[in-house]
């Protein structure tokens, strides 16, 4: 069964585009595919929420994600 890992970490990007420096963004990193060559997939989002791997990794994988931290329902099925 496919395995992909997910874990996202705070970003201050400095002179963004209509933002201010204070804001808080995320980098999300998700990390899967062949065990052997494993892909790692950047993605900046302003939000925090679960949604965003959802989104990312869509409603019809199946296999499993390991986040680090708290099960987010939108991902996590049988939370």
């Amino acid at each position: 069964m496919p395995m992909i890992n997910v874990d996202e970490t705070t970003l201050q990007v400095l002179k963004e585009s209509g933002q201010r420096n204070i804001r808080r963004s995320y980098m999300w990193v998700y990390r899967g595919g062949d065990p052997e060559r494993p892909g790692v997939f950047y993605q900046y989002h302003p939000s925090r929420r679960g949604r965003v791997a959802a989104d990312f990794i869509g409603k019809d994988y199946q296999g499993y994600v390991q986040l680090l931290g708290t099960c987010a329902p939108e991902v996590c099925r049988s939370c």
